[in-house]
């Protein structure tokens, strides 16, 4: 029998790292967990060394070596991987390897960039990847979820276990299906399935989503609809309600300019708040004279957001007032159109085309209900991450979004912009010191 070679070394932490950085780097180690022929020993006194031993010896001599008593443990020498940036392999529209990064600018660390790769990182570190046990309404037009007979398929990128039951108060039934796209672009964005290797990439891509309908065909719902989504989201446990709609704001005709003139919407919505849901609703949609936020996101304790460009400005159509907490990714432009290539500008998610729902394409949108669904994937996050602590109220959370947001052009609150740029690499890295 031919012996079984072992060498000694310390474990050095400069020569460890860069062993590792070399493993990690080389495509064909990709996969490894272990580094081959190494074994890690305890000494006495807390010391460490590691045994380089033969090929196809090792198993054998960690029986031997943890047989033998002279050692506090012997255990393979496990290799770890940078937290942070986790880099799924979904294609986008250039259909290579992780292409989604030519179209998903929304998501990165970059100027306009909301620092989502880097917020994957903490809840991964906590147990809770992708925003895994946060329950999310989506409070919309429906979403693509399912197929039914011929007319409607699920989106090609949403797996059929990420949903939970839902409600339709358009049509009065359990099946809340979308025929807009809207709610189906604004789902995509908040949690779409991640590194699946098909289409794009989604925030919260393990969280559980909610499909409430409460908005039409053509994009719109009352308030008696909406109110009973909230409730109706409420009793059902979501974490997290997203209201990606607005009331027409004011100055102009029919206007909704407090609450009392949408009663049963600002009730649940509190009733909501109060029983420790974090509601996020989009700023509104405007002109650049439109210094009024639209309801609900003017009510207090609604996370309120506004929308930013890719080069991380105020975008023009985003309505501004005292109110606004924070801008998040929303694009150029307000549209609807399918791209065949990367968008300089603009939201990019799976959806349907307007006159088929099971036609789908990689869709660029863009508004403050694209920079909502970005806040909403990243509260998420922030539970799961335990960043806040096991259950921190809504007032908490929204506190802390502000806190950590990237202040722009000047540090403080600013009615264009609120508190600044979402930040969700900050939001979840732990407790907030302001910059």
């Amino acid at each position: 029998m031919h012996p079984m070679p072992i060498r000694s070394r310390r474990l050095g932490v400069a020569a460890t790292l860069a062993a590792l950085a070399a493993w990690l780097c080389a495509p064909a180690e990709a996969a490894k967990r272990v580094v081959p022929g190494e074994i890690v020993v305890g000494l006495p006194g807390g010391k460490e060394r590691v045994l380089e031993v033969g090929p196809g010896h090792v198993h054998a001599v960690l029986r031997r070596l943890r047989k033998s008593g002279r050692y506090r443990y012997a255990v393979r020498n496990y290799i770890a991987r940078a937290a942070a940036p986790y880099v799924p392999n979904d294609p986008g529209t250039t259909g290579a390897v992780g292409g989604w990064v030519h179209d998903q600018w929304n998501f990165l660390a970059s100027d306009g960039g909301a620092g989502v790769t880097e917020a994957w990182a903490a809840a991964r570190a906590a147990g809770r990847e992708g925003g895994k046990g946060v329950k999310i309404a989506v409070l919309d037009t429906g979403i693509a979820y399912r197929d039914k007979g011929k007319r409607y398929r699920r989106s090609p990128d949403f797996g059929p276990k990420r949903f939970l039951p839902g409600r339709d108060f358009i049509d009065g039934d359990k099946i809340p299906l979308d025929e807009n796209g809207h709610g189906t672009h604004v789902a995509g964005t908040i949690g779409e399935n991640t590194n699946n290797g098909k289409g794009l990439t989604g925030i919260a891509y393990r969280a559980k989503l909610m499909p409430v309908r409460v908005l039409n065909a053509q994009g719109r719902g009352t308030a008696a609809s909406i109110a009973r989504g909230v409730r109706w989201a409420t009793k059902r446990g979501a974490h997290v309600i997203n209201l990606s709609l607005e009331f027409p704001a004011c100055p102009g005709k029919q206007c909704v300019s407090r609450c009392a003139q949408i009663a049963g919407v600002c009730k649940a919505i509190r009733k909501a708040v109060k029983a420790g849901v974090v509601v996020v609703a989009a700023a509104g949609n405007g002109t650049a004279k439109s210094k009024q936020l639209a309801f609900p996101a003017r009510m207090e304790r609604v996370i309120a957001v506004g929308a930013s460009t890719a080069q991380g400005k105020v975008a023009g159509y985003s309505r501004q007032g005292g109110k606004l907490d924070l801008i998040a990714p929303g694009g150029g432009q307000p549209g609807t159109e399918c791209v065949e290539g990367p968008a300089s500008d603009g939201i990019v998610q799976l959806s349907f085309r307007p006159s088929s729902p099971k036609d789908f394409c990689p869709q660029r949108r863009a508004g403050t209900s694209m920079a909502a669904a970005h806040v909403t994937g990243t509260v998420a996050l922030l539970l799961a991450s335990r960043t806040l602590g096991n259950s921190p109220k809504p007032q908490d959370v929204e506190r802390h979004l502000e806190c950590t947001a990237r202040p722009l052009d000047a540090a403080g609150f600013d009615p264009a912009y609120g508190h600044g740029l979402l930040d969700a690499a900050r939001a979840t890295a732990g407790p907030c010191s302001p910059l």
